[in-house]
């Protein structure tokens, strides 16, 4: 026999050279970073800021304003929002596809760091973000420990920053470190109105005096006597906390005040508006962050044997205790993956075994998948593809690929001695790497998931190249593989019988050739069923069509009877997708969780909304079976997350969802939703649903507000439209809230009482509660600064009646009423401020009284009568018709018919024809027959794993044929045969590879569905997978002949002729 090999090397040289590449590939395997999912960043970014407590309004104009115009200066963003509430911002940027993201963080860290100076003093650093596939802070974090011992939290809190924190800055790997619990002290300056008016002070006053003290100014510069110059800087005089008492206050009538003598000074505790618990103990917490690109499982290994190392040098009485390691369900889920790729690799090389009964074959099959395998994992680490989820994924599917190009190319070397079949593993390979690209094709959040799946089946089937086209040539020259002349007689006499019979099946199935292509084509299913009901227009095909299709009879007694009968597996699996789409959660398999959401009232303290949490916490706490319950607190909401320990009983959680359910119906006060595992739980009764939506944009808040009311006034004309939101949120995302909104009746009633916008504002502020931080101080008993803050009117706000009619003092000489020039108008609002591209967005949400079509008819209608009377630079609109229905989901079937194309032109350029590349393509749909039955036996949805099958399927199911047509090619070439007798002659040839390959890829499959449609991704994936290639076997059996073999007329005598060519 004679092997295909490359001259210029002898068969040792090449297999010493590749056992170093095996060799290189152990010693980078170490290297890869292992996660459970990708760390890839998308193409976007976030900003984080905050400035204290102050309105929406003002921390738009201070700080999301310069932020966002600072950020907007740089190169490569596609689209920039920013979202400004009470007293925080985000800001997200997506960028454009030629935009590195690592490198646009950097530049975008440079530009903030820059006019962080330029800032409010009360705002905080602004925080950036890639955005991950996994990239949830609150649960994020590596591993967590608690510290407790003698003494308050803040005695706890510095052992924690001293010791801690610096032995874990000395390991590699770490991003950052939280430390939480440390309580907060401030120094309020405390002061109402009665006390600044008997002293003569304004408010504006004394927070310009107490600024003023605290501040430090640059005065110049100065040259001593060796010619050094030294800055010159003038403090304002408040050196530390006790200098307050006595600081001097300057009244309008020039008498001079001690502070204390119009405010009460106090070095306190900052009032609490969150809480972080576990397990209903607040303790010191400190969580561990990973960076991106590492192998978690070894750094959550350094960071446990530290911590137990350092635990024994602690003081006495203190106690250092793991509270959760979530590297534990990353090790649980990879061993889990491994135990199925071990399996599957067994039965797969089982399988290969039993069929050749060859200890040499499956040793050359074992060798081959260990080289491709090692070599690809040169390319893991030269490309960055981590060992995660997905990535394993398209490793262990790649397995199949590998055998099956091993086993083709060993079959065709043992029998004909030539390696003639690789330009048909070389049009399989090309083809499946088509139908993969176009991975790259789509939206960010699907292409990170899914592009370390595809470039892991594209590097082992491009190292799987060189392998069959030298490494197997050469091991079967050094370890040969004889076929006995037994088992070839045996064989020759199967295939003459096999060509009797199929030869005999075709011509049958030739005479009906139409009938079953057409039977063929119902059963994958004509989409009669995306017929509209009516057609809009008053034309007479419009007609025509209304009075068939729009009939009631057509509606009754034919549309479901028609859509069954001609919508084959096509219409079920559609049909099947409104209830299960992305009903399996493919990310990953979790540990059980229970969530528990509260929310009050508008208006709640962050001390009420505690107390609840309490209350429930306290509950939790008898119930032995329950892991980690953590509790996360903040002004008028609360969460809390249940875990179960390991060995529980499965019912537990469904018997504990059910008993809180019980409890929180009991507590009023609060809305309460339970979910996490069976059907969600909700009592609150005050919410309230909107209908329909209609948007607003523009360029200046104010004008856009007036136009939103002028919009509310407009539907309100409306008979069927009611309860009308006003919101920057969509209608699903915020609760309202309401705000009071004071109007000038008049303006020239402040010219006639001699007044200004400035001094009615400055009214304003004297009734109202406020609170300002005006800067930092030293305190004797700490060493940090504490944040001085003026507090005025605390918790002394006026009931709006008495706000509106109380005297108030404007100037000197003008004393009125501010229901005496304005009105006040509550209106329900929604929170926040939302910016889009530099254009404010508001939405008026209402209740539609009708039909969907009676209310897009009333949007036609009103939309253009309101844009009509828009100012310039204004828009309104409807937000459902500027956004697809889901532009992903649309994209992805696009997708797939991209890959119909792609698969044709590669084939066509192989096989240098146009006709026979369309009997390749058409395998793809024939085998997605078996995809959507499966998934309509089992209910499955279109899940990532799902459309991941879909691409499987359109990569593996044309390499039968093309090994088919391949030898149609070579045969044709060679010998003047009958059709019919031609494609018998080529199919048989390649029968037993094809399923034996085909049965090989399933059986490698199976394992990854143990334990059923809990395993998500993988089950849904191996499912798909495994009915495509079945199905892909009856296409070539059966539809491929159809669409080669000509219609030309059989004679008995040729077919008889043809029977004694084949040999």
């Amino acid at each position: 026999m004679t092997s295909s090999k490359i001259p210029a090397f002898s068969s040792f040289s090449i297999l010493v050279i590749f056992a170093l590449g095996c060799v290189i590939g152990v010693t980078l395997l170490p290297l890869l970073s292992v996660q459970l999912s990708s760390s890839r960043s998308y193409a976007s970014l976030t900003v984080y800021c905050g400035m204290g407590e102050t309105s929406a309004q003002v921390t738009e104009v201070q700080l999301t304003n310069p932020l966002e115009r600072a950020l907007s200066r740089l190169k490569g963003i596609e689209y920039l929002s920013s979202s400004s509430g009470k007293g925080n911002c985000e800001i997200k940027i997506s960028l454009d596809k030629w935009t590195d993201p690592e490198l646009f963080r950097f530049e975008a860290a440079v530009l903030l760091r820059q006019i962080y100076p330029k800032l409010p003093h009360t705002a905080s650093f602004p925080q950036i973000y890639l955005n991950r596939p996994d990239n949830n802070r609150s649960s994020a974090s590596l591993i967590g420990y608690t510290l407790s011992g003698p003494g308050d939290l803040g005695e706890i809190t510095r052992i924690a920053e001293d010791q801690m924190r610096p032995l874990l800055a000395s390991i590699p790997g770490i991003d950052h470190l939280d430390v939480i619990g440390n309580p907060q002290y401030r120094i309020t300056v405390r002061t109402d109105q009665a006390q600044l008016l008997s002293a003569g002070i304004t408010l504006a006053q004394l927070e310009q005096s107490i600024r003023t003290g605290l501040a430090f100014y640059d005065s110049g510069t100065l040259t001593d006597q060796n010619g050094r110059q030294l800055t010159l800087t003038l403090k304002g005089g408040l050196e530390k906390y006790r200098d307050l008492l006595s600081f001097p206050v300057i009244s309008k009538s020039g008498r001079i005040f001690s502070l204390s003598k119009v405010a009460e000074v106090n070095y306190e505790e900052q009032p609490r508006v969150s809480w972080h618990r576990i397990n209903g103990q607040e303790q010191v917490i400190f969580s561990v962050y990973a960076q991106g690109h590492i192998n978690v499982l070894r750094l959550s290994y350094e960071v446990t044997k530290l911590m137990e190392r350092a635990s024994r040098t602690l003081p006495p009485g203190f106690r250092l205790l793991q509270i959760y390691d979530n590297t534990v369900l990353i090790k649980e889920e990879l061993n889990r993956i491994y135990l199925r790729t071990f399996l599957s690799v067994i039965i797969l090389l089982g399988f290969i075994a039993f069929i050749t009964r060859n200890s040499r074959y499956l040793l050359i099959v074992i060798s081959s998948l260990a080289v491709n395998l090692m070599i690809s994992v040169i390319f893991y680490y030269i490309f960055d593809i981590g060992i995660h989820l997905y990535s394993l994924a398209g490793i262990t599917i790649s397995l199949g690929l590998v055998v099956d190009n091993s086993i083709i190319i060993i079959e065709d070397l043992r029998h004909t001695g030539r390696n003639r079949v690789f330009a048909a593993i070389l049009a399989g390979t090309f083809t499946a790497l088509g139908a993969l690209s176009v991975v790259f094709l789509l939206g960010q959040v699907d292409r990170v998931n899914l592009l370390d799946f595809a470039l892991a089946i594209i590097i082992n089937l491009l190292v799987s190249l060189p392998v069959s086209w030298v490494f197997i040539p050469a091991m079967l020259d050094m370890f040969p593989v004889v076929v006995s002349k037994k088992r070839a007689l045996k064989r020759r006499r199967w295939l003459v019988r096999g060509v009797c019979f199929y030869r005999d099946q075709l011509r049958l199935m030739l005479r009906f050739r139409k009938s079953i292509l057409v039977l063929f084509i119902l059963a994958f299913g004509l989409p009669f069923y995306l017929l509209p009901r009516v057609i809009d227009g008053d034309s007479r095909w419009a007609s025509l069509y209304n009075a068939v299709f729009g009939s009631d009879f057509y509606d009754q007694y034919l549309r479901e009877p028609l859509n069954k009968c001609t919508g084959g597996v096509l219409y079920l699996f559609v049909k099947d997708m409104g209830t299960n789409f992305n009903a399996n959660r493919d990310e990953r398999e979790e540990q059980t969780r229970l969530f528990v959401n509260i929310q009050l009232p508008e208006g709640s303290s962050a001390s009420q909304t505690n107390s609840i949490a309490l209350e429930l916490e306290k509950y939790l706490s008898d119930f032995k079976e329950l892991d980690v319950f953590t509790s996360n607190v903040s002004i008028g909401r609360a969460h809390l997350e249940i875990t179960f320990k390991k060995h529980v009983r499965p019912s537990f959680p469904y018997h504990l969802k059910h008993l809180i359910e019980s409890h929180v119906t009991l507590s009023g006060g609060a809305d309460f939703q339970v979910y996490g595992i069976g059907q969600g739980f909700n009592n609150a009764i005050n919410g309230e649903h909107y209908d329909a939506t209609v948007s607003l944009k523009g360029y200046n808040y104010g004008k856009l507000e007036e136009l939103a009311l002028q919009v509310r006034d407009t539907l309100l004309k409306y008979p069927r439209v009611r309860n009308i939101l006003i919101s920057s949120r969509g209608r699903y995302e915020d609760s309202p809230s309401r705000e009071f909104i004071v109007r000038l009746h008049d303006p020239t009633y402040l010219v006639l009482y001699g007044a200004t916008r400035g001094d009615l504002r400055t009214a304003f502020q004297d009734i109202s509660e406020s609170r300002n931080l005006l800067g930092y101080l030293p305190v004797d008993s700490v060493n940090d600064n504490a944040s001085v803050w003026l507090t005025y009117n605390d918790r002394q706000v006026s009931p709006i009646w008495t706000f509106m009619n109380q005297s108030n003092s404007v100037n000197d000489s003008v004393v009125f009423r501010l229901k005496d020039v304005s009105g006040v108008e509550s209106l329900k609002t929604g929170r926040g401020i939302v910016r889009e591209n530099q254009q404010y967005v508001l939405n008026v949400h209402y209740q539609f009284i009708g039909t969907e079509d009676l209310n897009q008819l009333m949007q036609r209608r009103f939309i253009p009568l309101i844009k009509n009377e828009l100012p310039i630079g204004y828009a309104i609109y409807n937000p459902n018709t500027y956004a697809a229905w889901n532009n992903d989901d649309n994209t992805h079937f696009w997708l797939i018919v991209l890959v119909f194309f792609i698969v044709y032109i590669i084939s066509a350029i192989l096989l240098e024809s146009l006709f026979k590349p369309i009997a390749v393509v058409l395998i793809i749909p024939f085998s997605f027959i078996g995809v959507f039955l499966i998934f309509h036996i089992l209910g499955l949805g279109l899940d990532k794993g799902g459309y991941a099958a879909l691409l499987m399927v359109s990569a593996l199911v044309t390499n039968s044929a093309l090994y088919v047509v391949n030898d149609l090619n070579i045969f044709n070439s060679q010998k003047k045969l009958l059709p019919i007798n031609l494609y018998v002659r080529a199919f048989l040839a390649k029968a037993t590879p094809i399923i034996i390959t085909t049965i090989s890829a399933v059986l490698s499959l199976l394992p990854f569905m143990i334990s059923g449609e809990d395993q998500g991704f993988w089950f849904t994936l191996s499912a798909g997978t495994i009915g495509g290639l079945l199905f892909s076997l009856l296409g070539t059996w059966l539809l491929l002949p159809l669409l080669l073999i000509p219609n030309v007329k059989i004679k008995e005598e040729h077919i008889r002729k043809g029977g004694e060519h084949y040999g």
